[in-house]
């Protein structure tokens, strides 16, 4: 069985030296594109930065340009561009899928997340020439530093890119949610390894922050965040939301162990979860709704920064 992350580790930490999280939660995404808004608007200035997913996303826009938020703004631009059509989540495609699954075909997933990486490429070339000359990689980014994860289904541990890996492969690999988007392979020394969404083992990655050095990490978190949820009203419904149950728990338990860990050294875990309602489940977004979700989150969150000082 793999490792906790810190079990054997005790992590010298600078409680001046911020970090942020974000996790998955795949069209929450406008809810962390907020989130990210607020620390620009905050003055908040991450060293390091993790994410998972389209946590991932959020994190490589906040990335871009952590003073003025530039990257924020084209990650929602992009948002516009997508659709569950455009990924293969129509239901028609889906049916078809279902099909090819039952007439043992064996289809690697219902839809297809690629169309992500070449819209992130072209976006950034077209806006950031200077900054992030082609190709961009993880190593590209520099202040702050930007980590990226999947999940190694081969032996169930975090996949952390290495700086050679170009970002748009990196995000497609880290969202491909099992079943729903193929699985990618990816070298691990001489070999590739298929990978998927980073969110499998780490949703809420902050354990890489901590050994990173961060004592202050703002830990923010979409989805499920406690408390009384609808009755369900299908299969798919009471599965997602069940789903969401254990992601959390998952993800509360690697915050608490992190917390405990840090704290010794004078480190500080902010929990952040504004409660935002989004007008969809799904990828059929438009400009207002995505810009809509972002200003109640940014707000929100804004309000609790201003009540959880860092130390």
């Amino acid at each position: 069985m793999p490792k906790i992350a810190l079990e054997d580790v005790r992590p010298a930490v600078d409680n001046q030296k911020v970090g942020i999280s974000y996790s998955g939660g795949g069209p929450r995404v406008v809810i962390e594109l907020g989130c990210a808004r607020a620390f620009v608007e905050s003055g908040i200035r991450p060293a390091v930065i993790a994410g998972v997913s389209t946590g991932g996303l959020a994190g490589a826009a906040h990335a871009l340009d952590p003073v003025s938020g530039r990257g924020i703004d084209l990650a929602a631009q992009l948002l516009t561009r997508i659709s569950s059509r455009r990924l293969g989540l129509n239901k028609l495609n889906v049916y078809w899928k279902l099909l090819l699954f039952a007439l043992r075909r064996k289809p690697h997933g219902l839809g297809d997340n690629s169309v992500i990486g070449s819209l992130i490429k072209e976006s950034i070339a077209s806006r950031f020439p200077d900054e992030f000359p082609s190709p961009i990689t993880i190593g590209s980014f520099k202040d702050p530093r930007l980590l990226i994860a999947a999940t190694n289904r081969h032996d169930g541990t975090a996949h952390w890119f290495p700086s050679e890996t170009e970002l748009d492969a990196a995000l497609v690999t880290s969202s491909a949610v099992p079943g729903v988007f193929p699985w990618r392979p990816a070298p691990v020394g001489r070999e590739d390894f298929p990978m998927v969404d980073g969110g499998v083992v780490t949703n809420q990655p902050i354990s890489q922050l901590a050994l990173e050095g961060c004592g202050t990490i703002y830990a923010c978190s979409i989805g499920y965040g406690g408390g009384a949820v609808p009755n369900p009203t299908d299969l798919l419904d009471n599965a997602l939301a069940c789903l969401w149950m254990a992601v959390h728990q998952t993800m509360k338990l690697e915050e608490d162990y992190v917390r405990e860990k840090i704290a010794a050294a004078g480190g500080k875990v902010i929990h952040i979860h504004p409660e935002v309602s989004i007008p969809s489940e799904d990828f059929n977004f438009t400009a207002v709704s995505i810009e809509t979700a972002m200003r109640d989150a940014c707000e929100k969150t804004k309000a609790h920064l201003a009540t959880n000082p860092r130390k």
